[in-house]
């Protein structure tokens, strides 16, 4: 059985997860999500990966991944984590875990319930 991903973000450190993501054999990515559709195309072509979103709650809703890496600019990553830790996903998310010491904490202790 094959752990179902979603990455979220695909400037530079996305596009390098997902190149590292897509070579485990374990893994299967099972969507990529931008906020621009450009981004979004391009990419998805490069990694010959069929569904992507440009909205991050959709995905998480319609794909309904094991795991999110997220990847988005530091100041976006509360809202996919909290969304997709709601969602039952395991999280993986880009250091610095947020850039705001409010939303850090927020998300430890969403983690924490």
């Amino acid at each position: 059985m094959k752990i179902r991903v979603g990455i979220i973000g695909m400037g530079i450190m996305g596009k390098r997860v997902t190149e590292c993501i897509e070579r485990n054999p374990l893994v299967d990515i099972v969507a990529l999500c931008d906020i621009s559709e450009k981004t979004l195309e391009e990419t998805k072509k490069t990694f010959n990966i069929s569904k992507g979103y440009t909205n991050f709650e959709e995905m998480l809703e319609k794909e309904h991944p094991d795991a999110v890496y997220i990847a988005t600019p530091d100041w976006a990553h509360r809202d996919p984590v909290i969304k997709s830790l709601e969602a039952g996903c395991h999280v993986h998310v880009e250091k610095p875990m947020t850039t705001d010491i409010r939303d850090a904490y927020e998300i430890v202790e969403k983690v924490k319930s």
